[in-house]
């Protein structure tokens, strides 16, 4: 069993630690994030130090791309932390799916990729104030991009919504917006271990064989996490393991 250490006055200030996944030569792009109280984080790390710690790989991050037949023992060991920490309700996941051939960056972003893609993390960050009942305090970290976007910039764009949306001119509570490089922290190798468990179901051509080590760990998390496909948005009474698509007009 996992003890992780519950600091009751957490209360309200939040980490996202996002990431995408099939951006490119997929069907689906899958845009999803793990959030926690920031008083949490640490014992989370110590977890998934202690997983690695305990892997013949014990150097490699623990990431979608490296599971092989070898570590697999290692990736159930991962699933089946994730799986605790999401029925515990120590973390929650999030994930936004967008039908690729239904964005229209020609139309709406004046043929900016980018843009467009800096819009849907501005949706799923947003997400949080709603989901926390505007807490305090949120500080997003998404993986390591290569963007000509100022991210003070950004976090101003979305202080700015937040208080509008909840009609206090004053409620800033996007404190922090950064990148981190997936490979060297904890709590975005959770993270890009769920979006790519998640963009299988989504993305068929990720299941052409069915017994590799990917989707069998795909269809263990599914199995316990009580979702045996998970190619469907998930209902409202499961806000720790959200799964919904983005209506694109």
């Amino acid at each position: 069993m996992y003890r992780l250490p519950i600091d009751h006055a957490y209360s309200r200030q939040y980490g996202v630690y996002s990431d995408e996944s099939g951006q490119t030569g997929h069907r689906h792009m899958v845009l999803g994030a793990v959030s926690t109280s920031l008083s949490r984080v640490e014992g989370i790390c110590q977890q998934i130090d202690l997983i690695r710690s305990q892997s013949e790989f014990a150097g490699d991050s623990l990431q979608w791309k490296n599971i092989t037949e070898r570590k697999y023992q290692d990736y159930e060991r991962l699933c089946d932390f994730a799986v605790h920490l999401i029925h515990s309700h120590i973390i929650d996941f999030t994930a936004v799916i967008f039908d690729n051939h239904q964005v229209k960056n020609r139309i709406y972003n004046d043929g900016d990729n980018e843009t467009g893609f800096q819009k849907f993390v501005c949706e799923l960050f947003l997400c949080y104030v709603r989901k926390y009942r505007k807490p305090p305090e949120i500080h997003c970290f998404h993986g390591k991009r290569s963007s000509r976007f100022d991210m003070q910039h950004i976090r101003g764009i979305l202080n700015a919504r937040a208080a509008k949306k909840s009609g206090r001119y004053n409620y800033l509570p996007f404190d922090t917006l950064d990148y981190r490089d997936p490979s060297c922290s904890q709590m975005h190798q959770l993270n890009d271990f769920l979006l790519g468990i998640a963009s299988w179901h989504w993305n068929p051509g990720m299941r052409k064989n069915l017994e590799s080590p990917k989707s069998n760990i795909a269809k263990r998390f599914a199995r316990e996490i009580g979702y045996a496909m998970m190619a469907t948005e998930t209902p409202v009474t499961a806000p720790h393991f959200d799964i919904w698509k983005f209506k694109l007009k």
